[in-house]
This record gives structure tokens, C-alpha cells and sequence, in this order.
């Protein structure tokens, strides 16, 4: 049999070496230690990881993808990955800045309240956003129309695109600690921002570490095709029980988007234009063919496959 490996898109420099690691004063033991030098692949100290990412992002070019985001903190190795991508020819767009507050009993880290042996908590995670190629053209006619439909509230716009987002993270309610150290979970409200933000109605979102879900659920709230890639068949399990809360938690945040607008248009005052279905206020024309999907159900076609019905919010 011969396996023929998925396409990827080359950002490192491999096959790296296995070397004998020798040890310092040498061991009484005669067994030979190897290591792979996963150090040498040529993208500044980024290790294994880059590997995963190279067949990420040939998938994401093959799709003609617009948007690349990666979530990592601090002191993550994301930053020097990000350095390799540049020099591929990717374009780094302006990044967010994550404060994920937490009100964790670990927090005060060092000495505590007792200075001065503190240290600062690190409450922040670094969005990270390129584009491949020249910025995305929508066509006269029906591609033009569903952008239209696509589009955010002016204040929406304002909060969204600015370069801090300051919302808490998530407790993860997973039974099992093994799928809940594995999983990676991040607030639905963070995927649903930067799903809306970088994409439009019926486009593909592709999720290349699905985990419990959060990011397909994100796109079936905002009317987007999704595709989830995880290789831990545990959480299969998980993300099929998470799917009856999308449409209570999708129909909450199309009203809440709804009911937030009227809100700020109530305190701002009179706008200029109106909606041309609803007839309610907004602050320019680009608003006024814009549409909230109302989740009616999620149906489970077949293992790891599932489809969305919609309504118009009325």
C-alpha cells in the first residue's frame, strides 16, 4: 500500500535530523538516547508546530481562504511562526489584543498581596490576523447583495475592528479532565466576532483543531458553512451534545445584536437612514440591507456532519 501524504504548503526546513544525545557524565546504563532536532527547522525556535501548520495552510489556500487568524498568549510560539509566515508572503493585518480577565485563586502569583516578590498576571492573548494575496473583491450583482446582508451595525463595526477586546474567557464544563485538558475552549462570542468580521453569509469557515466545537458553532449562528478537523475522537461526543444549545444561543445573540442597536440608536438620536425592511433607524446606508439569521434547528445527517435550518429575525 502506498499513503500518499495531504498537500502542504512548505514553511520550514525538513526532514530535520535525529541525532545521538549524549549525556554529561555518561550514564552506567548502556542505552542510547535519540533526539529529534525539531530545533533545526529553520523558523526561528518555533519547534513541531510548524509542522501542523504547514498542512493547515496549503488547505486554507486551496480554499482561496481571505482570512487567517491564530489565537495563542504570550508566550506562545505563535509570534515566531508569525515571522515565517511573512517571509511566505503573507500580509499581517492590524492584531487584537485579548484581555481575558480572570478571577482565578492562582492570579496573584509570587508573593501575593506581599511585595515585592509579585509577579504581573498575564490576562491577555495575542489575535493574530494575515490575508494571502490581494484583499477580496465581491462581484457585481448576488455577491455584492449577500455582502450587503453581511453587514455589521456602525457601532458594532466600532467595537469589533478596535484592536482590544476585553471579555472573560470560559470555565469548561467537561467531565472527563483528560478531554478538558485537550480541548483548547475559547468563548463563543470571540469565534462569532471574528466569523462576522472576515467573512460573509454562506462562506466556509475552516477550523483545523475543532475541539468541542466552539468555532462551528460561531459559523452556524452567522449563517457560514463550517468544517472542523480534530483528530481526538473523544469530543465527537462532546460536540454532538453541544449542538442542541446553537439555536437558543444563536437566537440570544442575533436578538441581542438587535436589541443592543435600538438601544444605541435611542441614545444617540435621530440617524439618517432607515432599514429598508424594518424600517428601524440606522447610522448609514451600508446598514440597510443587513440581516439576522434566526437558528431553527440542527439536524445530525451522519457521524460529524450536521445541517442548519434558518429564519430571518423578524
Amino acid at each position: 500500500m502506498k499513503i500518499h501524504p495531504p498537500p502542504h504548503f512548505c514553511l520550514s526546513q525538513l526532514p530535520t535530523p535525529i541525532e545521538m544525545f549524549h549525556l554529561s557524565p555518561a550514564p552506567k546504563s548502556k542505552i542510547d538516547i535519540f533526539i529529534k532536532r525539531d530545533d533545526l527547522t529553520g523558523s526561528i525556535l518555533s519547534g513541531n508546530k510548524i509542522r501542523k501548520l504547514e498542512y493547515t495552510m496549503a488547505d486554507v489556500l486551496e480554499k482561496k481562504a481571505s482570512a487567517v487568524v491564530t489565537i495563542g498568549s504570550v508566550r506562545s510560539n505563535h509570534a515566531r511562526i508569525t515571522q515565517s509566515l511573512l517571509r511566505q508572503g503573507f500580509q499581517i493585518l492590524p492584531l487584537i489584543l485579548w484581555r481575558k480577565q480572570t478571577n482565578a485563586p492562582n492570579k496573584f502569583l509570587g508573593s501575593g498581596m506581599l511585595p515585592a516578590g509579585a509577579y504581573v498576571t498575564l490576562e491577555h492573548e495575542y489575535i493574530l490576523i494575515f490575508r494571502k494575496g490581494a484583499r477580496r473583491r465581491f462581484e457585481p450583482g448576488e455577491e455584492t447583495e449577500n455582502r450587503r446582508r453581511s453587514a455589521l451595525f456602525w457601532e458594532e463595526r466600532n467595537q469589533w475592528y478596535s484592536d482590544l477586546w476585553d471579555f472573560k474567557g470560559i470555565r469548561q464544563s467537561l467531565n472527563q479532565a483528560g478531554v478538558r485538558q485537550r480541548s483548547a475552549a475559547f468563548p463563543f462570542e470571540l469565534a462569532y466576532r471574528l466569523i462576522h468580521m472576515h467573512s460573509v453569509r454562506g462562506d466556509r469557515v475552516l477550523d483545523p483543531f475543532l475541539g468541542t466545537g466552539t468555532t462551528m458553532f460561531a459559523a452556524m449562528a452567522a449563517g457560514r458553512n463550517s468544517i472542523g478537523v480534530e483528530i481526538d475522537a473523544e469530543l465527537l461526543a462532546v460536540v454532538d451534545q453541544e449542538c442542541g444549545r446553537v439555536p437558543p444561543l444563536a437566537v440570544e445573540r442575533a436578538s441581542r445584536r438587535l436589541e443592543q442597536h435600538l438601544a444605541f440608536i435611542q441614545a444617540r438620536g435621530p440617524a439618517r437612514h432607515r432599514h429598508r425592511r424594518y424600517g428601524f433607524a440606522v447610522v448609514t446606508g451600508q446598514e440597510t440591507d443587513l440581516v439576522l439569521d434566526r437558528v431553527l434547528g440542527v439536524a445530525r445527517e451522519s457521524p460529524g456532519v450536521y445541517r442548519v435550518s434558518y429564519e430571518e429575525v423578524v
